[in-house]
């Protein structure tokens, strides 16, 4: 597993742990199980990036789900969305089809037999805003 890619596992760990304590010191903490220093910093970056926008990402997914609201959708599947969508809007050297691939794979690791599908259908809006109005992504 690439550097970039065991990164955005730890920091889905770390989002769906965050979600049930609501430390972010406890969840930033737990990367330095990644023996990796790259590793460890993109994942710190991931977290804190989705953490310090966490608001605006939450309504960007909102806007994005068909009568649903982000705490209606199981943890796995929301901080998936989360991180993609944080790195969609916000980073911008990772091309779009790198970051929806590893949140599909991520989906199809950790969450149900329709989270891939799901998660896809989603991020796919979400980047198609994004290419339409590109100052809506920050970079960062």
């Amino acid at each position: 597993m690439g550097v970039r890619q065991k990164a955005r596992e730890l920091a889905f760990q770390s989002l769906f742990q965050y979600d049930f304590c609501r430390e972010r010191d406890a969840v930033v903490a737990f990367h330095a199980s990644s023996d990796h220093p790259d590793t460890q910093a993109f994942a710190i970056q991931l977290v804190s990036g989705v953490l310090d926008h966490l608001p605006d990402i939450n309504q960007t997914i909102q806007q994005h789900l068909k009568h649903w609201s982000p705490n209606r959708l199981s943890r796995v599947d929301r901080n998936i969305l989360r991180l993609a969508t944080y790195e969609l809007l916000y980073l911008s050297n990772t091309p779009a089809t790198v970051v929806l691939n590893e949140a599909i794979e991520i989906a199809k690791r950790y969450g149900s037999e329709d989270s891939g599908a799901f998660v896809n259908g989603v991020l796919d809006q979400i980047q198609k805003l994004k290419r339409e109005f590109p100052a809506l992504a920050n970079t960062g």
